[in-house]
């Protein structure tokens, strides 16, 4: 059980000390994983930045996560979830227009809009507060590659076990901190986990802590 998302952050860090001096783009999905990566760009050094990618939720039940859209618009869709939950074609481009209005609405408030030169060429370490269907955070790996880093690690506390292989084989390199068959929700695995504010989310960009 972690405490909350600053100790994740330092426990992270410390398995990715071998890229301390190495200048990686530490990119956190926010709002969540913006905590956590500042305390990992706090010890290992590097550039804080924002990979905005929203979760597309499940007709009568938006908390589970049934596709994902990119900062560029691009979306996935895991098509056994689609089937299984009746979402029709028309929701699915409703829902997903929905969520790039709010890709760009979090770009404008953040001041955050990542471009190709950004991150060609390098080390880059995608952060999140944990990893529950991997949506979100695969559909941002796939953004992040049309970009051509030299390499992509995911660095999240927690994520099901079932995942771990996927994930392994989708980047460069999987760092984590626990991952339990009987995952349930992110937030059972710390004994503090607050929803972040956007404000929040931009003093951290800035190297405030809240």
């Amino acid at each position: 059980m972690l405490e909350d998302r600053r100790q994740a952050g330092r426990l992270l860090a410390e398995r990715l000390e071998k890229y301390s001096g190495k200048d990686p783009l530490v990119l956190a999905l926010p709002r969540g994983g913006a905590a956590v990566a500042a305390e990992i760009v706090d010890i290992i050094g590097g550039r804080l930045g924002l990979i905005i990618s929203r979760k597309i939720g499940a007709p009568r039940n938006p908390e589970l996560a049934i596709g994902a859209v990119a900062p560029d618009r691009s979306v996935i869709l895991d098509k056994k979830m689609v089937k299984e939950t009746g979402a029709t074609a028309e929701y699915l481009k409703r829902e997903a227009r929905i969520e790039a209005i709010e890709i760009d609405r979090r770009k404008n408030i953040y001041g955050s809009d990542l471009k190709g030169e950004d991150a060609a060429g390098k080390i880059v370490i995608l952060v999140d507060d944990g990893i529950a269907t991997g949506h979100t955070m695969r559909s941002a790996v796939r953004f992040l590659k049309k970009m051509r880093p030299k390499k992509i690690i995911v660095a999240v506390p927690v994520l099901p076990g079932e995942s771990v292989k996927d994930f392994r084989a989708e980047v460069d390199e999987l760092v984590y901190l626990d991952a339990p068959d009987d995952f349930g929700a992110i937030g059972a695995h710390y004994k503090k986990f607050p929803q972040l504010t956007d404000g929040e989310v931009v003093r951290f960009l800035k190297g405030q802590k809240t």
